[in-house]
């Protein structure tokens, strides 16, 4: 039987840091934990961490949500801001300082990247001329390489 927490009040900061805490402790790779912390940070732009974890409901999901539309953010950053929310909410919720409601999660419209053409590519890998190229030219023709042969992402 799960033991409900009959405490009237405790901000979302602390409600937070108890989750940061749980997910520090359970082994969370560092980069995890700080994109809870940036993804937060977002949402207390829009709700006060001070403000108690019980005036979190549907109806302010909804209002975040329009604000990070209304910010011209991308479907798929706020999908992902929206499933960090999630996680924390419901951590929340199991621990008896809210209230349970389905958290609802948007569905993020996949944008295609342009990838290069046969003929970008080729003129993107065409060795220079070492007789007449600057080190510049051969500089970045080795880093074209290097990225288009491993992958390389900026992350």
């Amino acid at each position: 039987m799960s033991r409900i927490r009959m405490q009237s009040y405790i901000s979302f900061k602390d409600g937070f840091e108890e989750f940061l805490e749980y997910k520090i402790s359970q082994g969370c790779a560092q980069a995890t934990i700080k994109h809870y912390i940036e993804s937060m940070h977002v949402f207390t732009l829009f709700f006060d961490e001070e403000n108690p974890v019980t005036d979190i409901a549907e109806k302010t999901l909804a209002l975040f949500f329009s604000n990070l539309r209304e910010r011209d953010l991308a479907d798929e950053t706020i999908a992902t801001y929206m499933r960090a929310l999630r996680t924390v909410l419901y951590f929340l919720m199991d621990r008896g300082y809210l209230r349970k409601f389905k958290v609802e999660v948007p569905k993020a419209t996949k944008s295609f990247k342009q990838i290069y053409t046969d003929d970008e590519l080729k003129k993107l890998l065409r060795k220079p001329d070492m007789n007449k190229c600057s080190f510049v030219e051969y500089r970045d023709w080795v880093i074209i390489n290097y990225i288009l042969g491993t992958g390389q992402r900026v992350s």
